[in-house]
């Protein structure tokens, strides 16, 4: 695959003993795929970063500030501010993966963890299930057999990274790739973006936009609104 900003390569990191990710740029965004072995201990640790993610895979013990959780995968999110010690362990005998954000942000952030929000299908067979946080939105997105994501842009940077399943064709800014399993993209704010899953199984997708795009905490603390379309942007 020829490298991009667009569609970056993943680099291999070594975070502790038993601990590694693989992570790649996306603007202002760090972000890592992290891989905790069984048995495995990420000490605690803090940063000028906020911090968001999602366990996608495996049993995950994580302590963010005084509170602590066993995370299931795609059940729960969570989100760290600047500053708060986090720290996790893997007390099962099976690898765990998890998919994190790492960004320094201009706002206060929150800490703690974030359920699972709404859920989304369209006709054109995406189902999404989204988990929503003061800087960001995370969308586990579902791309169906034959579905599609027609072409769109918006004022949101978004962040995608194929989970499992089928490859499909993902196209940034004019620039088409096979998208398959391990494979990240990057859209810039206002950069056109669409997939076609031509294949006969679905795919499974991790999807991030900051700001977040389809809820957007009210400034003044009122219910989640819906963010409003940009031009060339479905509803």
């Amino acid at each position: 695959m020829t490298v991009t900003t667009m569609f970056p390569q993943l680099r291999s990191v070594e975070l502790a003993e038993g601990v590694r990710a693989r992570a790649f740029a996306a603007g202002e965004t760090l972000v890592q795929v992290v891989e905790i072995a069984p048995g495995a201990v990420l000490p605690p640790h803090s940063h000028d970063e906020a911090q968001a993610g999602i366990l996608v895979s495996g049993r995950l013990t994580l302590l963010i500030g005084e509170e602590e959780r066993v995370m299931e995968p795609l059940r729960t999110a969570y989100m760290i501010a600047p500053g708060v010690p986090h720290a996790a362990r893997n007390p099962t005998s099976e690898p765990t993966v998890s998919i994190d954000l790492k960004r320094l942000v201009d706002r206060p952030c929150s800490s703690g963890f974030i359920e699972l929000g709404d859920r989304k299908k369209t006709k054109l067979g995406l189902f999404n299930e989204f988990f929503v946080g003061d800087w960001f939105e995370i969308m586990i997105s579902t791309l169906e057999a034959g579905g599609q994501m027609p072409d769109h842009r918006h004022r949101h940077e978004q962040i995608g990274y194929v989970i499992g399943g089928a490859a499909y064709r993902m196209t940034v800014g004019g620039e088409e790739h096979e998208h398959g399993p391990g494979d990240a993209y990057y859209a810039a704010p206002m950069v056109s973006h669409s997939a076609v899953n031509d294949s006969a199984e679905s795919s499974l997708n991790f999807v991030a936009f900051i700001p977040p795009r389809y809820h957007r905490p009210a400034d003044d603390g009122s219910p989640l609104l819906a963010s409003v379309p940009t031009a060339g942007e479905p509803a």
